[in-house]
């Protein structure tokens, strides 16, 4: 099982409620995310750290500190320089926004735990689009963030408020025959890809450059893009290969980024900077496509394994053999994506970056 840590590093959050919050939030994984996510959850660990500290995360970790780094952020998902995933939750800048904080870490932890890599959307065929006052149904990729859309919504657990959260059926554009609900926990949503008062939805029409459609046009956009950095990999294509279905409902994540419900999150490395955008992309990959991005996805979870066997390596020679096949793991990403992006330029055309 994934293990995340959320250190406490904030002057306003108590160490009394920030161990009743994590408590809340192992809760609301086990119980609530895990059924409606394919079995998706993870162990929290709770560690009270030092207002001020620098952060130096060795493994999959989640910070709560007093103030933004991003105006108008309240919390944010990334990762670090060795591709783990990191968020923060930012107390005193939620308070002086009349958020609680603790519902802000429940909705970056959500959103890490669905998509750790920051880089999965999901292709539509119809998703509903505002053009010159009138509602349009467009191609689009979706980003895979399970809370944007619902974000000012928020229930209890033990007394502790958590975020309300999208489910895999939210991912399905907006005229697929037969699509039924729930499309949220709190069961407030009546369509794919629809959004709840100070919801927003982030999105592309051309894999280069993401845009977002908030679901109060008469407020400020910035109040509601309150949580996140623009997306991984904007100014790539990933390719267009689904990741894992949910049991009958939603589609799949399109490239690299995020892993099975049962297996750890694929490492997700980023390709050496080529840009390949084809103007239209295909709905459904060639074969040989198929078969570079499975391989792609095959090597950046070595890279991923080889990464955790270092950070936990208690022996000298334990860490050369982690070591060396961090080496050789990354050795074969390269070619393997050297490949394929050959082969994507080949197929559909490139630019360089």
């Amino acid at each position: 099982m994934r293990t995340i840590t959320i250190v406490n590093q904030s002057t306003v959050v108590s160490a009394a409620d920030f161990q009743a919050a994590v408590a809340a939030l192992q809760k609301q994984l086990d119980e609530h995310v895990a059924p409606a996510w394919g079995g998706l959850t993870a162990q929290l660990v709770a560690v009270q750290g030092q207002p001020g500290a620098p952060q130096a995360p060795s493994g999959e970790t989640i910070y709560v500190l007093d103030n933004s780094d991003q105006q108008g952020a309240l919390g944010y998902h990334e990762l670090t320089n060795l591709d783990s995933p990191v968020g923060y939750a930012f107390a005193k800048t939620c308070l002086d926004d009349n958020t609680t904080w603790q519902s802000c870490l429940s909705h970056e932890l959500i959103e890490q735990l669905i998509d750790p890599f920051v880089d999965a959307a999901v292709i539509v065929d119809a998703f509903p689009l505002t053009v010159r006052g009138q509602v349009r149904n467009v191609p689009a990729a979706v980003s895979y963030e399970a809370c944007d859309p619902v974000e000012n919504d928020s229930y209890d657990i033990d007394g502790v408020p958590v975020s309300n959260f999208v489910l895999p059926a939210w991912f399905q554009s907006v005229d697929t025959p037969g699509v039924h609900g729930p499309y949220d926990y709190l069961g407030k949503l009546t369509s794919p890809l629809s959004m709840t008062s100070g919801g927003y939805i982030a999105y592309t029409r051309n894999m280069r450059q993401w845009q977002q459609v908030v679901a109060d046009r008469k407020s400020p956009a910035e109040k509601y893009a309150r949580h996140g950095k623009p997306k991984r990999g904007a100014n790539r294509v990933h390719g267009f290969l689904g990741g894992w279905h949910f049991p009958g409902v939603g589609m799949p994540p399109i490239s690299i980024g995020i892993g099975q419900p049962s297996v750890p999150p694929v490492s997700t490395a980023p390709l050496p900077s080529t840009t390949i955008a084809p103007a239209t992309p295909p709905a459904t990959p060639s074969p040989a496509v198929q078969e570079a991005l499975q391989q792609v996805h095959s090597d950046r979870l070595a890279v991923w394994q080889a990464e955790q066997a270092l950070h936990s390596a208690t022996t000298l020679q334990a860490q050369q053999q982690a070591e060396a096949s961090l080496t050789a793991a990354q050795t074969k990403l390269q070619a393997d994506g050297q490949a394929l992006r050959q082969l994507l330029a080949t197929l559909y055309g490139s630019a360089a970056a």
